[in-house]
């Protein structure tokens, strides 16, 4: 590895870091994009259960750090508004929650299309070299061309090896971030429905 990056030349530099950018924006949101994390089944299933107040749940769900407990943490603390006041709230609760989902996406498409670019630089870079050397000593040694020739496949190789998991990491995170909001969306409006018909029973009797 270290023989590579020399032999890469200077632009492995900065595309190594972007490898360790891309590596660590994945594993991290990976681990903090998990539905169970995003969604958990006791609150899921407590919405989608007609028989169970959701009034008596405030307290766990204000000490639920997911993502849809903190947007419904939000309609709890607002149901004195009245519905479209609240729902207009929770919209913006929702883009706040996809705010922090999104976190570190960015950063993939970034190395995603920089990577690349700095292996074509590299390329460039190496060779110049070579028609530095065909100038200086002809095209008759190839040992002496190797050098700058190895130096342009590496640093493109490199440069694509890092783009194409940034890439691919980017495109099913996006995918993945657009059906959890899409079911944070779901469960606040069963639960805004809930919320509401519940107080007006309360307050018929």
């Amino acid at each position: 590895m270290v023989q590579l990056l020399i032999r890469g030349g200077y632009t492995m530099i900065p595309i190594f870091l972007c490898s360790v950018i891309s590596l660590a924006v994945i594993i991290e949101r990976g681990f903090s994009l998990r539905t169970a994390r995003i969604l958990p089944r006791w609150l899921v299933g407590l919405l989608s259960r007609s028989d169970q107040a959701i009034d008596g749940q405030t307290e766990r769900i204000e000490r639920d750090d997911s993502a849809l407990a903190r947007v419904l943490s939000v309609g709890f603390r607002n149901r004195n508004l009245g519905l479209e006041k609240n729902y207009e709230i929770l919209q913006v609760a929702e883009k706040q929650a996809a705010n922090r989902m999104e976190r570190g996406l960015v950063l993939l498409e970034i190395v995603a299309v920089i990577s690349p670019l700095l292996g074509l630089l590299g390329t460039v870079i190496g060779m110049v070299q070579v028609f530095d050397v065909i100038s200086q000593i002809g095209a008759g040694h190839a040992q002496a061309l190797s050098s700058g020739i190895s130096q342009a496949l590496i640093s493109t190789i490199a440069g694509l090896v890092v783009a194409i998991p940034a890439l691919i990491a980017y495109s099913v995170y996006t995918r993945k971030v657009d059906n959890l909001l899409l079911e944070i969306e779901k469960a606040v409006g069963i639960f805004l429905l809930r919320l509401y018909s519940q107080n007006n029973q309360v307050e018929a009797r």
